[in-house]
Order: structure tokens, then C-alpha cells, then sequence
């Protein structure tokens, strides 16, 4: 898996514009189940299992990632912008990007230490005081190769270390190919997959999704917050690298169904598989829209967990991942009668 995941974290995918991700996946899916795209680019699989279900169930991933947005060019050709979903700027200043399809190598830049006055020292600079330099000479030579719209994402910079691995796009490749993992394999029971867009922007494509297939139960598979137990305190962490698969109990869009995580607690001590469950009620993810849209849904999420997410470089554990998937298998072969 960890091949796969890498081509998807580094292939450019900001919210709306997740084309070359679908590509990815369905290069990676043909053959293994039926497809379809809907209007707002959301890729819609049925996978067919050995039984068919009387409950419709449905597994959820998105496919875009967070990035940035040129609002304005500069006389000197330096190009300004907006984020796209929740970036802070101390994430973004002095950073490597790619900007368009064509992933043009940029750099965000802001005023050089020895040009700021003393009170301004030891400040991370707001977004819009940040902005990219692609190297252009004035704004006509820059609007050769950009313009207001175009969007940038991090860098591709895909790493593995020992048992972790370090990139761009954790969040949320990762649940991503997860999905894709499931779909390739042999499933028990008739199941729905869902790559959805624009969740970093307010999930978005997983309302659509939602609606159309009316799912009885969703699980949405995502890489979510974890704290750095070196300085965060643990009261003030989510979850921890290591401790394997987290199921959420409540977030920020989200109050689980309880007797569906107390039937995945159940599945993962019986079959082995190592889990937490998210302390803390932060974020949110595609399961609120299943969980509202027409007639609703009981709703489950099951993640791994990352450092320093919607970085340049967030964290995951491999063996957290294999968790994951394995939480993510014995889910899809239930019967939910």
C-alpha cells in the first residue's frame, strides 16, 4: 500500500481541482468494480461482494487536499493569496510549493528579518502578507505562467523513515488508498465507495454523495489530529502515534452513532486489531453529511493518526496505517442486518 499511497500524496489535488487524483485511483481500481463521476467529481464505486446486503453501506474518503489560491499579482510579479481549507500561516511562510497541474515550482516568501522593524520580529507574518515568488521579473512575465484562480499546493515530498512516513496530503491520501486496498481485495457483502472532493472547503462533494446513495450506515475512513506528547499535554491531545486505529467518539461536525462504535471496539479487540478512541472532540470530516442528508445515516469514523496535519509535512506510523486498514476490512464484511 505504501507504494500506491505515496503516488497519491504526491500527485496535486487541491479542493476542486482532484482530477489527477481520480485518475490515479481509478488506473488503480479498474477491473476490481463499477465506477461513475458525478457532477461535482466525486467517484462513486460499487464493489460487489459475495452476498448482497439489505442495508446499503457505504465507505467514504476525500480526495482533495489543503492549498492556496492567487488572488492578485504584483507589479513585480510576486503573486498574492488565500487559503484553501484550514491552513495556518506558520505552516505556509518560506515553504516550497507547486502551482497549476504543471506543479511550477514556487516559494512563499515574506519580509526578510533584517527589513522588519523590531516589534514585527518573532511574528509569523498573516496570509496576506505572505505571497509566492515563481521567479517571474514584473506581472506581465508572471501572468505567462499564472493568474488569479490558479492554486498551489505543498510541495510532493514523500518520505519514509523506519516506520513512519512523512508528507504533503496524509490527509487525506491515506484513506484513500486505504479504500482502494478494500476495493482490490475480496469483499463478503455488496459495498458503496466514495472518493469525495472538497471536504478540506466543507465537504462538499460528500453531501451530493450522501444524497444520492441514501446509505443506512457510512464509515469514513480519514487521518486526523494527533498531538506531539513531547509538547503537547496529553489532556490536550487527541490521539496518539503508535496506539493504532482511532475511532471517534465526537468532533466537531459529529456525534457518532454509539452503538456503532461500540460494535467497532468489539470487531477490533476480537479480531486483534490495536485502536484508541479520539479524546477530544477536534475537527470534523465527511460523516456529518452522511449522517444528515436525506434520511440519514449512522455514522462511523476510523482514521489514522498524524502529526503536525495540514502541514508540509505530516506525520503517520505504518503499522497505525495497517490498523486501519485491517479495522476498515472486518467493518465492510458485516452483514449489518
Amino acid at each position: 500500500m505504501l507504494e500506491r499511497l505515496e503516488k497519491y500524496c504526491n500527485t496535486f489535488g487541491p479542493s476542486g481541482m482532484e482530477d489527477e487524483v481520480r485518475r490515479n485511483i481509478i488506473a488503480d481500481i479498474d477491473g476490481y468494480c463499477e465506477y461513475s463521476t458525478d457532477r461535482v467529481g466525486n467517484l462513486i464505486c460499487f464493489k460487489k461482494g459475495r452476498q448482497t446486503r439489505t442495508n446499503r453501506v457505504v465507505l467514504c474518503a476525500h480526495m482533495d487536499e489543503v492549498g492556496v489560491m492567487v488572488d492578485y499579482v504584483t507589479p513585480e510579479g510576486l503573486l498574492h493569496f488565500g487559503t484553501i481549507g484550514g491552513i495556518e500561516s506558520k505552516d505556509l511562510c518560506g515553504k516550497y510549493m507547486v502551482l497549476g497541474e504543471k506543479q511550477l515550482p514556487a516559494v512563499i516568501g515574506s519580509k526578510a528579518i533584517h527589513n522588519q522593524k523590531p516589534e514585527e520580529r518573532g511574528m509569523c507574518p498573516p496570509v496576506n502578507q505572505l505571497y509566492m515568488d515563481i521567479g517571474a521579473y514584473d506581472k506581465a512575465d508572471a501572468l505567462r505562467y499564472a493568474d488569479v484562480g490558479d492554486c498551489a499546493v505543498f510541495r510532493p515530498n514523500f518520505t519514509k523513515e523506519g516506520d513512519f512516513v512523512s508528507s504533503k496530503a496524509l490527509d487525506d491520501r491515506f484513506g484513500c488508498a486505504a479504500l482502494v486496498e478494500i476495493i482490490r481485495g475480496e469483499i463478503e457483502y455488496d459495498t458503496y465507495f466514495v472518493f469525495a472532493t472538497a471536504e478540506e472547503v466543507g465537504s462538499r462533494g460528500a453531501q451530493t454523495a450522501a444524497y444520492r446513495l441514501g446509505a443506512d450506515y457510512a464509515i469514513v475512513c480519514e487521518a486526523t489530529a494527533a498531538g506531539e506528547e513531547k509538547i503537547t499535554p496529553p489532556h490536550l491531545s487527541p490521539c496518539t502515534l503508535g496506539e493504532g486505529a482511532v475511532i471517534s467518539v465526537m468532533d466537531g461536525g459529529t456525534i457518532y452513532d454509539r452503538e456503532f462504535v461500540e460494535k467497532a471496539e468489539g470487531l477490533a479487540k476480537e479480531n486483534g486489531i490495536k485502536y484508541q478512541l479520539k479524546r477530544l472532540p477536534t475537527g470534523s470530516n465527511d460523516s456529518r453529511m452522511f449522517q444528515v442528508s436525506l434520511t440519514g445515516a449512522k455514522v462511523l469514523a476510523v482514521s489514522a493518526p498524524a502529526r503536525y496535519i495540514h502541514s508540509p509535512c505530516s506525520v503517520c506510523r505504518t503499522d497505525d496505517m495497517e490498523q486501519v486498514v485491517k479495522l476498515l476490512k472486518v467493518l465492510t464484511d458485516r452483514s449489518y442486518e
